[in-house]
Parts: structure tokens; sequence; C-alpha cells
């Protein structure tokens, strides 16, 4: 009841999944299966809609996370948005973070995210260095990585923050500092 409260939703998409990532996540779907998907956490957004507004919850945080939520195409990432706020209550200066990856962020979807009201933008790279990203089995390259950051920064999302791992094979101290 009332504030302080956090959202989560899931979108379990990913180009590939990744060997070490124990989140469940599926790849391979296609659209179809992902808008079935997205209708059905907009029919299950309702319920929650209609046992929330009689106490006044109110949520200070979303997340959405996954898999890739940016694996979406921007017609369903603004359906996703629109369903956010027609069906739950927000506080004034509530937090929205999202998760992406370098081959899914571009121009379009980042405007998407700023109109959405995204306050915060996390992006898994997990390493600069194209041999460290094939052991890791990752689907970018490094050059992919620099490019999106540079375009997620360029945005002027108030939070940009980056994941890396430390110990992927061949990794060295200076390549974890690059």
């Amino acid at each position: 009841e009332g504030h302080g409260h956090g959202l989560y939703v899931h979108i379990p998409y990913c180009q590939t999944k990744c060997g070490y990532c124990n989140l469940f996540s599926v790849t391979g779907q296609n659209q179809e299966t992902i808008q079935r998907y997205l209708d059905t956490l907009r029919r299950q957004s309702i319920q929650y809609q209609q046992l929330l507004k009689n106490i006044g919850t109110q949520f200070g945080e979303v997340v959405i996370g996954g898999g890739t939520p940016l694996c979406l195409t921007q017609n369903q990432l603004e359906q996703m948005f629109a369903m956010l706020a027609d069906c739950f209550r927000f506080s004034k200066d509530r937090e929205m973070i999202i998760e992406t990856a370098p081959n899914q962020t571009d121009e379009g979807k980042l405007r998407i995210l700023k109109q959405a009201g995204v306050t915060r933008v996390s992006m898994g790279i997990q390493s600069f260095h194209d041999k460290e990203l094939r052991a890791l089995g990752r689907a970018h390259c490094a050059e992919a990585a620099r490019n999106a950051l540079h375009l997620v920064k360029g945005t002027g999302f108030a939070c940009v923050n980056t994941d890396f791992i430390y110990g992927i094979p061949g990794q060295t101290i200076q390549s974890l500092l690059e």
C-alpha cells in the first residue's frame, strides 16, 4: 500500500544465450511469439491494476530486465511503455531502469526510452576486447559496444551503467583495465 514499491518487468528474449548467464531467457523467437508474450503481459498487468488501485499502490522504481528488453521492436517497446503507463501508478520522482546490449541499441529505440522517462540504461558490454567477447560467446564486437555506449551517453540519460566481467579466459589485468 502507498509509496516505495518496485516493479520488475521481465522480457526474456535475447539474441544469443551467453554461457555464463543463469537468468531465464530464450533465443530464436519470432515476432508473433514475442507479441503474444506482450499481450499476455498486458492482460496480467490489467489484473494487477484492478487489485492495486483500491489500495493506492504507487511504484517508485521500475526495472525492465531480461533477457535483453531492447530485443523488442520499436513498436513493441512503445506498447510496453504504454501498458506500464495505463496499468500502474508511479510516484512523481520514480526511477525507471532498462537493460540492453550493444547489438540491440540504436537511436530509434533510445528515443523511445527517453520519451518514456527511462532514467538509467544498463548495458551488458562485458569486455572491449574481441578475443574476450568471443571467449564469452557474445554476439557483439568491441566496436559495436563502443558505438552503442556512445549513442546511449549521447542521448542524455541521468545514469548509464555498463557490465563488465572479470576472469574471462585469456583476460589480463591490463585488458580489464583498458
